[in-house]
């Protein structure tokens, strides 16, 4: 035999220390990419169709960003071809693609093959923020891809986004939140940098149109800062979470406080009485029937898109142990938080559940669906799990990294398992052609119904509001904006169609000189006295008529006229913009000399 110190110095020189680790790596890494391109693949079979559902609103949302800046060199703060016109910059769903880490895709490339990339970009950035939000619990790559799994692959995700749901897709950001907080309050290094990090996360939920995922999150960091001060003792976490907002609100301004202004002018309030039996609990999470049409089990209300749940008997498992282990420290924190939200995703089951009372709230109050709750509670229940196991698990895989791979082998099938369950759901989402535009584009005007757009699989044509974007027509009737009540845009084939501008109490004749999304020149001659000039668009007070806010008549735009020949120049710009802008300066030079006195 040889001698142990000669067998040693071989292994040295021939293999190295970190192969463990290395395989572990590969592994890792072949189980995620594999099992995101099998989940993904459907939507790159064909890069020519569009979305279903509510893709074609969603489409529209980031085409304004398109057309605005490429065609017209401006920014979109106003889309004239939705409803008779609405605002793009200061709804919590427009130009969402602005400030996003796929800008640069939508504005070089084709819209198809731009939300593609949006997409995939999303789910990588899910999978990312979700493994390493586990590896703070623990070092085992297995445990940390079971986490991936049961969050970013269950069936859920991949029916709304089969939908056109594209707001459920900024749950990506969620994982990467509580990562950075869970460095700022429990973490060695810098507490303000970290803090800092997770305003800047929660600000792009705000600026991606994240309208159920941003109120959850910031939901959740609140309950987890008090209750890891309550049980470190501690008023950091409390610190940290007051750094993260406020920046957060720095951050988000220039898009929030236009956004919250338009929320005041339509708000909502709506009836949520939904509520999760346990036999549809047990369907949602362990039936493999998920289509994001049909379901295995009757539902309450909407489509099984908001019910379904896939994560397979395996998964269910592990979210059923997570509620009976008891896990040490901030991870009993994340556990306590998980079932609030797993309670607040059954709904309304009792007068006074957990839902019944938030949903008397500000904010929660807008909501519906109490079942989206379920989503980020799968997150923290798995975490939860994860941090008990690892107690064990991770001295047994430092010591024999072999185990760590071994373990990944089942953890492996349940992943292509519910990978393959959400293909079905992806494979039926851009399923539609689009009806070749065969005439020029002509001037713009409104129509009362969105035009024969699409074409579906059966061969039939379906309205597309996107369509008519494409062929320079605004839509009066239409989908995917809070209900705005009188429309003062006039569609061409109405009786009362009058032109895109015309005056009133009074005569005179009025011509359109240039048109943009956010801007109209109209020349006026022999104006009447007491004339008014209106433009065909519905009326929002952010509109100015050289510089003076304009008027409102009959719900559209307008404008006092001097008598005889005048210019008038209609613009928008959105009235609380400058103060976002003003307070992400001051926000920005905040955390400037914060940087400058640390260096």
């Amino acid at each position: 035999m040889a001698p142990r110190p000669f067998v040693e110095t071989i292994r040295n020189t021939f293999v190295p220390k970190n192969l463990g680790k290395a395989l572990v790596a590969a592994c890792t890494l072949a189980v995620l990419a594999f099992a995101m391109w099998r989940l993904t693949a459907p939507l790159l079979s064909n890069l020519s169709t569009y979305g279903v559902h509510d893709w074609d609103s969603h489409l529209q949302y980031r085409q304004i960003t398109v057309v605005s800046l490429r065609q017209y060199r401006e920014f979109p703060f106003w889309h004239p071809w939705f409803c008779g016109g609405f605002p793009a910059w200061e709804y919590v769903e427009g130009a969402t693609n602005v400030v996003s880490p796929f800008f640069p895709a939508y504005l070089l490339l084709p819209l198809l093959l731009a939300v593609r990339i949006e997409i995939l970009g999303t789910l990588l950035l899910g999978v990312v923020g979700t493994y390493l939000f586990a590896g703070r619990f623990t070092k085992s790559a297995a445990l940390r891809v079971l986490v991936v799994a049961l969050y970013m692959f269950n069936s859920r995700w991949a029916m709304q986004t089969a939908t056109g749901h594209t707001w459920h897709m900024q749950y990506a950001w969620l994982p990467l939140a509580l990562y950075t907080f869970d460095r700022a309050i429990h973490g060695a290094k810098s507490m303000v940098s970290n803090a800092l990090a997770c305003g800047g996360v929660m600000a792009l939920l705000v600026y991606t149109g994240g309208i159920y995922p941003l109120p959850h999150t910031a939901l959740i960091l609140s309950l987890v800062a008090v209750g890891s001060a309550l049980s470190d003792g501690s008023l950091r976490p409390l610190l940290a979470l007051a750094i993260a907002g406020l920046s957060s609100l720095g951050f988000a301004a220039p898009k929030l406080l236009p956004m919250l202004d338009l929320m005041a002018r339509y708000p909502r309030a709506i009836d949520s009485t939904e509520a999760v039996s346990l036999g549809q609990l047990v369907a949602m999470l362990t039936s493999p029937v998920q289509g994001w049409e049909q379901g295995p089990v009757p539902v309450p209300v909407w489509g099984w898109h908001e019910y379904g749940l896939y994560v397979g008997s395996t998964g269910a498992a592990v979210l059923l142990l997570s509620l009976v282990v008891m896990p040490s420290g901030r991870a009993l924190v994340l556990k306590v938080v998980g079932l609030l939200f797993f309670l607040l995703g059954l709904g309304a089951f009792h007068p006074r559940a957990p839902w019944v009372l938030l949903h008397e709230l500000p904010v929660f109050a807008s909501q519906h669906v109490p079942s989206r709750f379920l989503y980020p509670a799968v997150l923290l229940l798995a975490v939860a799990f994860v941090a008990w196991t690892a107690r064990w698990f991770d001295p047994i895989v430092a010591r024999k990294p072999w185990v760590d791979v071994v373990a990944l082998l089942p953890v492996a099938v349940l992943t292509l398992d519910l990978a393959d369950v959400g293909r079905s759901s992806l494979a039926a989402a851009f399923t539609v052609a689009m009806r070749p535009i065969e005439a020029p584009l002509g001037a713009f005007h409104h129509e009362q119904h969105p035009p024969l757009g699409h074409v579906s699989p059966t061969g039939g044509f379906v309205i597309s509001q996107l369509y008519g974007m494409f062929t320079n027509v605004g839509s009066v009737s239409c989908h995917g904006v809070p209900e705005i009540g009188a429309r003062g845009a006039i569609p061409k084939s109405s009786p009362e169609y009058r032109g895109e501008v015309y005056l009133v109490d009074g005569i005179g004749n009025a011509q359109l000189l240039r048109w943009s999304p956010n801007e109209a020149v109209v020349q006026i001659q022999g104006a009447s006295p007491g004339a008014k000039l209106v433009y065909n668009m519905n009326y929002d007070p952010s509109w100015n008529a050289d510089g003076v806010r304009a008027l409102e008549t009959h719900h559209a735009v307008s404008a006092a006229l001097h008598p005889g020949d005048s210019r008038v120049r209609f613009h928008y710009f959105p009235r609380g913009l400058p103060y976002g802008l003003s307070l992400f300066a001051l926000t920005c030079a905040g955390v400037a000399l914060w940087w400058h006195k640390r260096r």
